[in-house]
């Protein structure tokens, strides 16, 4: 019984894991409909954080309050800022920085 249900996700990491980049999550809202020139541009433009050590982990168009969530992962702030700072033409956003479940318990010991 219960053999087939699907298993929790578990978000926490092991302590014996080495830590892993900062991860930012962006919340972006389009400042004008978006074309496929700026769609373009946008695309080119998360492949330059690479470069620095960054990487787009993923990106969800989203309905209600944003139009997007981006999810970024950097070695630090300043990467994380620079390849958001180009879509600020574009974009409206605003970004959280994401605390693994695991370091943030940890913190409360």
């Amino acid at each position: 019984m219960g053999q087939n249900l699907p298993r929790r996700a578990d978000n926490t990491q092991r302590e014996e894991e080495v830590e892993s980049e900062t991860i930012f999550v962006s919340l972006a809202k389009w400042r004008k409909k978006p074309t496929r020139e700026m769609i373009s541009e946008m695309d080119h433009n998360w492949d330059l954080p690479k470069k620095d050590g960054g990487n787009l982990l993923q990106a969800y168009w989203t309905f209600g309050r944003y139009d997007a969530v981006v999810i970024l992962e950097a070695p630090n702030e300043k990467v994380a800022l620079k390849a958001l700072m180009s879509g600020g033409d574009h974009l409206n956003i605003e970004t959280l920085l994401a605390i693994p479940r695991g370091e943030a318990v940890r913190l409360l010991e």
